[in-house]
């Protein structure tokens, strides 16, 4: 089995490439969690299936970032800290939303685009309760 990141997030990345929203569940306990890690960070054991989540949350934290890290990425754009409807957190960004617009408890569904590098990830949208 490998430990890198890379390998260890592939089944996330090609899942995101066909519109789904894939997290690990320990084959062990049963628990879910993200980030893609080798040991279940509930039960420290190793070995976990990869599962479709239904891509809807709420925000649990987010900041509005003004400077980049690349001149061909826009500002301002908001990271965000999303609690999955299964209980599992993740960040992401937040898209097709004015600042302001959102707050804490904002409910919030997946829109999968593309990163920087040409590799389609999950964002989030505000959605309308």
């Amino acid at each position: 089995m490998s430990t890198k990141l890379a390998d260890l997030a592939e089944p996330f990345f090609a899942a995101a490439a066909e519109g789904r929203l894939v997290i690990p569940k320990c084959q062990h306990c049963g628990e879910l969690f993200f980030y893609p890690t080798v040991l279940c960070p509930h039960c420290h054991q190793m070995g976990h299936d990869w599962v479709e989540v239904s891509g809807r949350g709420s925000v649990y934290s987010f900041t509005e970032v003004y400077s980049t890290p690349a001149p061909t990425m826009p500002t301002p754009y908001t990271v965000a800290i999303i609690e999955l409807d299964e209980g599992v957190r993740m960040m992401s960004n937040i898209v097709d939303a004015d600042f302001g617009s959102y707050d804490i408890g904002t409910p919030v569904r997946v829109k999968f685009g593309t990163n920087l590098n040409g590799q389609h990830v999950p964002f989030f949208v505000p959605v309308a309760e």
